[in-house]
């Protein structure tokens, strides 16, 4: 099982959980539940710092050079501190940015009620991808992030399950930073 999480620090999370092949279901939790709710997950790609700078990160001045829109930690402080409690302990967490990941790729969730759902649907895909080596990583000296890059997906979400219309990609790449100040 491959787990998206768009983490939320004022109202509950949503979690995508991927069967890997051509379906899965979303649910939100309370962050106190959070680190049960995936604890089955193979790979859990969280909408979330996971590492700290100052401002912007290298890694994701990176990202802004290729023209992805990021906020700095500085913005992100609750979240990451949620992230952290929650996941931190974990080995098989990594760190992603959906909206990033659905302008690399073609990735499109029909029916999403909220925002949140479809960002843990991508992120649930990019766990997936990462876990087969085909996803875009983006690594610095402040932390890395894995990406959807050169997807086609189309998602049918209905009443909290979703089923891959369409899934192909092709192999991405691993990218090091090195981005100046």
């Amino acid at each position: 099982m491959y787990c998206g999480v768009d983490l939320a620090v004022k109202r509950k999370s949503t979690i995508a959980f991927y069967d890997g092949k051509s379906s899965g279901y979303v649910v939100e939790v309370n962050n106190s539940e959070l680190s049960q709710a995936v604890r089955d997950c193979d790979v859990i790609a969280v909408d979330s710092p996971l590492s700290l700078g100052k401002g912007y990160r290298d890694f994701e001045r990176c990202m802004v050079k290729q023209g992805l829109r990021v906020f700095p930690t500085s913005f992100l402080m609750e979240l990451y501190n949620v992230a952290i409690h929650t996941l931190g302990e974990r080995g098989n967490v990594i760190e992603t940015h959906p909206g990033s990941s659905q302008k690399l790729g073609d990735i499109t969730v029909l029916n999403a009620q909220s925002k949140d759902e479809a960002d843990a649907i991508t992120a649930s895909l990019t766990a997936f991808l990462h876990s087969i080596e085909h996803d875009y990583e983006i690594s610095g000296l402040e932390g890395v992030i894995h990406l959807a890059y050169k997807v086609m997906a189309v998602v049918f979400l209905h009443s909290g399950e979703f089923t891959l219309l369409r899934f192909s990609f092709s192999r991405a790449y691993r990218s090091s930073c090195t981005s100046s100040r």
